[in-house]
């Protein structure tokens, strides 16, 4: 009799903690972190016991019948952090939760484009090589190589372009995007470039030199060097000639570099 009545007390009171311990809710409400508004279609998991609910339109999710204990629940939502909090049951408990976005931070994307217009003019380039066999003369004397161009020459080392017939301040000039003033004075006074530095000459007649200025009657020559190193690193290049005329050479250096601590600094 008394090993029934211990038998029947054990399992009374087994049921009766099963009863008391798992009847506990826990209610939530879940929103946008940065918006403030509520979260709709969030998953909210409870690990532990792999239970999934979806918040509703307000943003609210309810789980029942919990027995105590501790829970991890984890929230996540698309294009939200995925949130894990450990909560503790032993009543009936809330959960409120801000869930942040996922930031992904781009890097820049710069898009360039170039309009092809139709020409009216003539336009007409030398390239590095061409430019190489007239390294150690004058600007003058490599753009006679184009057609339509001569040069106005005075002594062995003083010349300007001519262009149909016209010079001086009827040609304009234009060195790495600067108007070169020096050879608008007279026949005496050419073009204080550097063969060595050109990398493309460009004689542009007809109406597209108007766009570089109403003075540029006769033409318009381009002088370009070659685009500054852009990755980390040095160039150099020497240059030479000789001449039979009273034995006189020419020596030209080049050095450019881009520091690879500093990306943005390139010199020449």
């Amino acid at each position: 009799m008394r090993h029934f009545l211990f038998i029947l007390i054990i399992v009374t009171q087994a049921f009766t903690l099963k009863a008391q311990d798992c009847s506990f809710h826990l209610t939530g409400h879940i929103q946008d972190a940065d918006t403030k508004e509520n979260l709709s279609g969030a998953t909210i998991k409870l690990i532990e016991l792999n239970r999934s609910f979806i918040t509703d339109d307000n943003g609210n999710f309810r789980y029942e019948n919990i027995c105590a204990g501790n829970y991890t629940i984890e929230i996540s939502h698309a294009g939200c952090e995925t949130i894990h909090k450990t909560v503790s049951i032993s009543k009936n408990s809330h959960l409120d939760v801000a869930v942040p976005h996922v930031r992904n931070n781009l890097s820049e994307v710069i898009v360039s484009a170039d309009k092809n217009q139709p020409s009216t003019g003539f336009k007409q380039q030398l390239n590095a090589k061409s430019i190489e066999s007239s390294k150690g003369f004058s600007i003058a004397d490599a753009l006679s190589k184009i057609n339509g161009v001569n040069m106005l020459q005075t002594g062995s080392t003083i010349s300007k372009p001519v262009v149909h017939g016209l010079h001086s301040v009827r040609v304009l000039t234009i060195n790495n995007g600067v108007r070169q003033e020096g050879q608008q004075w007279g026949t005496e006074h050419a073009p204080e470039i550097d063969t060595y530095i050109a990398d493309k000459l460009t004689v542009i007649k007809g109406v597209d030199e108007l766009k570089y200025g109403s003075d540029a009657i006769g033409g318009v020559v381009l002088v370009d060097p070659k685009p500054i190193r852009s990755i980390p690193g040095y160039d150099a290049e020497i240059n030479t000639a000789f001449f039979t005329n009273n034995n006189q050479y020419v020596v030209s250096g080049i050095f450019e570099q881009q520091l690879k601590k500093i990306s943005a600094f390139s010199y020449r």
